[in-house]
């Protein structure tokens, strides 16, 4: 299974060009490193000017030690592109985490965002609409040629994906675990890339893989989701919600926000 397929949550759309019209990976990378430095900045000062660090998640301790195994699978998928046995030089793999890190940091740093905007209205919807929002905004690439299927394909693995994440977040009340997991899978995936060849994902076959574990971890975020109408790690945020007008520049913020990352990518 090519890395493309396993780590295909990496890929920000599906372009309707030959490989020859693409720049190489190893320069999309440096690129992404870049803008996902720039982004993370901004993410940074725009949870800190909200004060939201500890109650997005992306800060504070779990309550009990086991309560981090509910991260488990997010490691094991966060680890699948090394079962291909790719061997990758230093430099990769500074390069992975690099991108790993400053990618994972500001995307979810995004969907924690989207989710407790929308939290007013209850976990559950709020779910729903910020694992929607999150996978609606990957898939900007049709405006700019890419090819539908594919696109939207790999959108709907964004969603199962962040469901998984939103309800092992809401679980746990952490958030940091899912960003150090993800940022895993990411830096794994770019570490093991032939930086020689594209990183594109032309078909729904190529994105099939990537759909099922995302799939199969939709179905454990399911099993995860908190049994009380009212999660402690909700409760606890009661009085840090923001109001409706706030609510909707969070969710218009965000989508230019990952706009920005996405056309950084698409030079």
């Amino acid at each position: 299974m090519p890395a493309a397929a396993v780590g295909a949550v990496t890929d920000e759309h599906v372009p309707q060009r030959t490989v020859h019209d693409v720049p190489d990976v190893a320069a999309q990378i440096t690129t992404g490193v870049v803008s996902g430095a720039v982004l993370s900045v901004v993410g940074a000062l725009l949870v800190t000017k909200l004060g939201l660090w500890r109650r997005l998640g992306l800060i504070g301790r779990a309550e009990r030690p086991r309560t981090l195994l509910w991260f488990l699978p997010f490691v094991i998928y966060g680890v699948l592109p090394l079962t291909q046995g790719v061997e990758f030089t230093a430099g990769q793999a500074a390069l992975g985490v690099a991108f790993g890190l400053l990618t994972a940091f500001w995307k979810l740093t995004v969907l924690g965002l989207l989710l407790y905007a929308w939290l007013p209205r209850g976990a559950g919807s709020a779910a729903i609409l910020a694992a929607t929002f999150w996978a609606a905004m990957h898939l900007g690439g049709i405006l700019t040629g890419g090819i539908v299927a594919p696109t939207l394909v790999l959108g709907l693995s964004y969603l199962f994906l962040a469901f998984a994440f939103i309800a092992v977040r809401l679980r746990t009340g952490l958030l940091w675990p899912v960003v150090a997991s993800y940022a895993l899978l990411l830096a794994t995936v770019v570490a093991t890339q032939d930086t020689e060849s594209s990183n594109l994902v032309a078909s729904v076959a190529d994105i099939l893989p990537a759909l099922l574990i995302s799939m199969l971890l939709a179905v454990y975020g399911v099993v995860a989701w908190p049994r009380s109408k009212r999660p402690p790690s909700v409760a606890r945020w009661h009085e840090g919600y923001l109001r409706p007008g706030q609510s909707l520049a969070v969710a218009v913020v965000c989508f230019i926000w990952k706009e920005v990352g996405n056309l950084s990518l698409k030079t």
